[in-house]
């Protein structure tokens, strides 16, 4: 579970036309990794709607080393829930498979991905954890743990700022990636609205990539 933020104003920030290329702009980073399952259902989901050659090809475009980490006759790229993989090598495929996007189609690919992740994670007992049982201050509790099940290093920080506003943000992220970032956001987003609550929607969002210390988002809800 990724389980970290909606959509953000891109617009004063990439003129209309420009290609969105945030990875360019992040100064180097040391490594980290990610779990498969904060990556399966959005490959899944994306070879299924854009095709697997494309998929092969973002494989194709890493080291050859790299390229060993997937399975290219297997389903999601032989991705494994449990399996971690080396960040620098899931920022190779995203930064291929986002790579002359601009940013409305990077923010529709963001949007579309979280979608497939909640999708996959709302199954069987899960569901009726989320929808039956789950609330907003639980998650606020454990949404650490949920991130470091998914990723390694990084550790979120969850505030409740009212009945209905919570503030969220990750720090030591080494392994950030701005595609999985935004794709964080827009998942959490959703899972308050698998939870129950109206009108969820992101007061606030900061990232690193937009000159911040740290990513998270404020989120609330009617």
């Amino acid at each position: 579970m990724a389980f970290p933020e909606a959509t953000a104003d891109l617009s004063r920030t990439f003129p209309e036309g420009a290609c969105y290329a945030p990875v360019s702009m992040e100064p180097p980073r040391p490594t980290g990794r990610v779990k498969g399952a904060a990556i399966r259902d959005f490959i899944g989901w994306y070879a299924r709607t854009h095709g697997q050659d494309r998929l092969d090809r973002a494989v194709w475009s890493l080291p050859r080393e790299q390229q060993e980490e997937f399975d290219l006759e297997r389903a999601r790229l032989g991705v494994l829930s449990s399996v971690w993989f080396p960040a620098e090598v899931v920022h190779g495929v995203l930064d291929d498979l986002t790579k002359g996007l601009d940013a409305a189609a990077y923010e529709e690919l963001v949007e579309s991905a979280a979608e497939a992740t909640v999708k996959g994670l709302m199954t069987g007992a899960q569901r009726i954890i989320f929808s039956k049982l789950m609330t907003p201050s639980v998650y606020s509790r454990i949404a650490n743990m949920a991130f470091r099940l998914n990723y390694s290093p990084g550790e979120v920080i969850s505030e409740v700022l009212g009945p209905k506003r919570h503030r969220g943000h990750v720090e030591g992220w080494s392994g950030h990636h701005p595609f999985l970032c935004r794709m964080n956001v827009a998942i959490k987003a959703r899972l308050y609205t698998v939870m129950g609550c109206q009108g969820v929607r992101i007061e606030e969002r900061f990232c690193r990539l937009e000159g911040q210390d740290a990513c998270g988002s404020v989120l609330t809800w009617d």
